[in-house]
């Protein structure tokens, strides 16, 4: 992202102009103290102390490109992220971003056939979700080929982060938390789990350990018996 002019000094009833360009890859969202305005042009004039941040979105297309997050200088665990088809998970082989602050929006895309074999971590699609958000975003046909006790479809540990129209869609083999597994002093609006019970001692349909989190419009739909 790009912004000028470059950082300086002005004096109030300044007027300031404004361009913004984007790489290919991407597209301006906004600014994040709250101008409200997502034009690639505009002016100001400055009546107090502003600092002027700009938010840009990368696009997501691909699992290679997902499973840049939090490994590549490019794709900061911080950053504002929108998926733009399905994404078949199948050829990888460490299917998870470790730690996630920022905001995916999944655009109303899934992500499909998954499968977990590291039984070492908090495991899920994000190992930990901190201050984060996540949604419109779906999760269909995963594997997990190990008994890992720490595992949520979605997000491992889900803390100070906000889900919001999400689903997850598949069977479910061994003991795991459904769309999270701790769920601590967040939100979970609009979401949904359906799938088959194969093998199971514990799942908690929505997520296994809750504290200080609420939960808005939520179902979960079980075919089978635990």
């Amino acid at each position: 992202l790009s912004i000028t002019p470059e950082e300086k000094s002005y004096a109030l009833n300044d007027t300031v102009t404004i361009n913004i360009s984007t790489p290919e890859n991407g597209v301006f969202i906004g600014f994040k103290e709250g101008l409200g305005n997502t034009e690639t042009n505009i002016s100001l004039r400055v009546k107090k102390d502003l600092t002027i941040v700009g938010v840009f979105a990368k696009y997501i297309d691909s699992a290679n490109e997902f499973l840049k997050i939090g490994r590549d200088a490019n794709y900061p665990d911080d950053g504002y992220y929108i998926q733009t088809s399905d994404i078949d998970m199948s050829e990888s082989n460490d299917p998870t971003v470790d730690l996630f602050y920022g905001v995916y929006d999944g655009n109303f895309h899934a992500f499909r056939n998954i499968k977990y074999n590291d039984p070492g971590r908090f495991n899920g699609l994000f190992s930990k979700l901190i201050g984060a958000k996540i949604c419109n975003l779906g999760i269909i046909n995963v594997k997990k080929n190990i008994h890992s006790q720490k595992f949520g479809f979605l997000g491992g540990e889900v803390n100070a982060s906000e889900v919001r129209n999400c689903y997850v869609i598949s069977d479910v083999e061994n003991s795991q938390g459904g769309l999270c597994y701790e769920f601590l002093g967040s939100k979970m609006i609009r979401c949904e789990f359906r799938g088959t019970i194969y093998d199971v001692s514990t799942f908690g349909g929505l997520a296994n350990f809750v504290s200080g989190s609420s939960f808005e419009e939520c179902s979960v739909e079980i075919y089978g018996s635990p």
